[in-house]
C-alpha cells in the first residue's frame, strides 16, 4: 500500500496584536482570507497564527475552513509574542513548507519558529 502524500503547510503569522476578530470588525475578513482559501484548493494547508484570545477565533477560522493557533491561554500580548515560537513547538504541526509573516511588526516569532523548524521564511 502506498502511503498518502501529505500536503505542505503554510504558517501565516499575523501582525502583532491582530486577530481574525479584528479582521472581521474591519470588514476585511473575507477578502484577506480569500488568497489562503485558494491555496488550500491547490493542496497547500494553511495555519493562521493570531493574537486573538477568545473562542471566536476558532469559530471564525472554522467558518473560513482554515486551521488556527491563537492565544487560548489569555497571556498578555507581549508574553504571547515572545513565547509564541516555543508554544508552537509543543504542537504537532508537520509538513510545514513555508512560514510567512503578515507585516514587519510580528517577524520575531515567525523568524525564530522558521529557524527552529528549519523551513523557508517569507517576510512581507
Amino acid at each position: 500500500m502506498i502511503p498518502k502524500k501529505q500536503n505542505k503547510q503554510l504558517v501565516l503569522f499575523f501582525t502583532y496584536g491582530v486577530s481574525l476578530a479584528i479582521w472581521e470588525k474591519a470588514g476585511t475578513l473575507g477578502r484577506d482570507a480569500r488568497l489562503y482559501q485558494e491555496l488550500q484548493k491547490h493542496n497547500i494547508d494553511v495555519l493562521f497564527v493570531t493574537y486573538g484570545k477568545s473562542r471566536r477565533e476558532k469559530e471564525l477560522a472554522d467558518r473560513l475552513g482554515i486551521s488556527i493557533f491563537y492565544n487560548k491561554w489569555h497571556l498578555p500580548t507581549f508574553l504571547y509574542y515572545v513565547f509564541l515560537p516555543v508554544l508552537l513547538l509543543f504542537q504537532s504541526y508537520k509538513n510545514i513548507g513555508w512560514i510567512k509573516s503578515h507585516q514587519y511588526i510580528g517577524v520575531f516569532p515567525a523568524y525564530v519558529y522558521a529557524r527552529l523548524k528549519k523551513v523557508s521564511y517569507v517576510a512581507r
